[in-house]
């Protein structure tokens, strides 16, 4: 219980701070704790808990149409994650975590950039986030890639992002439950969980605003690095 309590404080902190990183950071930790499947099961509800008051918090500055692009990719990308998550072995589940952050991670560490930041960016990367939220619950990256391509101010990144996870969660949430995968386990860690979340998003929120845009970036990268070694770590030790 306090290992949950703990990596959701800190992970809802992270959250609250840029907007993304819930899951990158508690789903390797959790899956040592309670298990891969719950794992995401549990990564998946907060997220989408955390982006109700992010996206009150930063509503003036979404992009709308970014952000209903995205919507709509990662709507169609959700199922096909579905399917991974009830199909395959707790190992693969652990692997296909640390490979989605890593690859991610040095993607944007070798100042990776999209030459054309068009609708359909927007799209697939939708799609490619909806598919790893609803299987390894790490579906960030995908769109931190295609929203650092369109240069976004650190409010309207944290906002965007923000919207997406809301309107998507909700959806992804039923789509577990439906395959069966919304165990009483990961309701209980989900409700013990309740206040580390709280308290890590009022720690986040109150040094939102004290990041210069400057440095929005590097935290960006050093928050994927840390998690794809979380992730890396998760599957050597296990």
């Amino acid at each position: 219980m306090l290992a949950i309590v703990a990596v959701t404080a800190i992970a809802g902190a992270v959250q609250a701070l840029t907007g993304f990183g819930y899951a990158l950071l508690s789903t390797p930790l959790l899956s040592a704790v309670i298990g891969p499947r719950d794992a995401v099961v549990m990564s998946v509800l907060y997220g989408m808990l955390a982006a109700v008051s992010m996206s009150l918090q930063f509503r003036a500055t979404i992009d709308h149409p970014v952000m209903w692009r995205v919507c709509v990719g990662r709507l169609v990308g959700m199922p096909f994650g579905v399917v991974v998550l009830a199909s395959v072995s707790r190992d693969a589940l652990r692997l296909g975590i640390a490979v989605s952050v890593l690859s991610s991670t040095a993607l944007l560490w070798r100042g990776f950039r999209l030459q054309r930041a068009g609708g359909m960016i927007d799209i697939a990367a939708g799609v490619v986030s909806g598919a790893l939220t609803t299987s390894v619950s790490t579906g960030g990256p995908p769109l931190v890639l295609a929203m650092q391509a369109r240069g976004m101010d650190p409010d309207t990144f944290r906002g965007t992002m923000s919207a997406v996870s809301l309107y998507t969660g909700a959806i992804a949430i039923g789509l577990i439950a439906a395959s069966g995968r919304l165990t009483h386990g990961a309701l209980v860690a989900s409700v013990v969980g309740l206040p580390g979340l709280a308290a890590g998003m009022s720690v986040g929120r109150a040094f939102a605003h004290r990041v210069e845009p400057a440095r929005f970036r590097e935290l960006v990268l050093t928050l994927l690095v840390v998690a794809a070694l979380i992730a890396a770590a998760s599957v050597v030790w296990g």
